[in-house]
């Protein structure tokens, strides 16, 4: 298989995988209290570039049915997934995972904080903070125990880039 045909297909796995499991929880999944299970898929961004772009695509298809669909959640959310993995994966390589995914649930939160104040004007604070208890409970608590167990497992796909 070459080289290009596997990151496609690592990356439209994840993005399915993300777009389905936000779907399921839809009525929690959007707004200033959310619990998206597909966040605990973060940290499979550690892993490798393919990830992180898979991220950024299913959460442009999670979105498409996002009650506030738009440039926010179709374009600047993509963007901060995307920046953020890259970051939280040269995090996880020099500090470990637990740090990489508190500061992704940090990067998250903010993000999806600034959105909703712009968009829906709620207060930042109190929404960043809701937002930073769920993202560190589905990615740090969550994720990474489970995304490491997997890549032990199952042996996921490391790509190194």
């Amino acid at each position: 298989m070459s080289s290009r045909t596997r990151f496609l297909a690592l990356a439209g796995v994840t993005a399915a995988l993300y777009a389905a499991l936000t779907l399921v929880v839809s009525p929690i999944a959007y707004g200033p209290v959310q619990f998206r299970v597909a966040e605990l898929l973060k940290p499979l961004a550690f892993l490798g570039v393919p990830y992180i772009w898979g991220l950024g695509a299913g959460l442009v298809l999670a979105n498409t049915f996002s009650p506030m669909a738009g440039p926010w959640e179709l374009v600047f959310m993509p963007v901060v997934c995307v920046l953020g993995g890259y970051l939280c994966r040269y995090v996880a390589r020099r500090a470990g995972w637990l740090t990489a995914g508190a500061a992704y649930a940090t990067i998250i939160a903010g993000a999806v904080a600034e959105m909703l104040h712009a968009v829906a004007r709620l207060p930042y604070g109190p929404t960043f903070a809701s937002l930073w208890v769920s993202e560190l409970a589905l990615i740090v608590v969550l994720g990474v125990p489970i995304v490491k167990a997997l890549a032990e497992r199952v042996r996921l796909v490391r790509w190194e880039s």
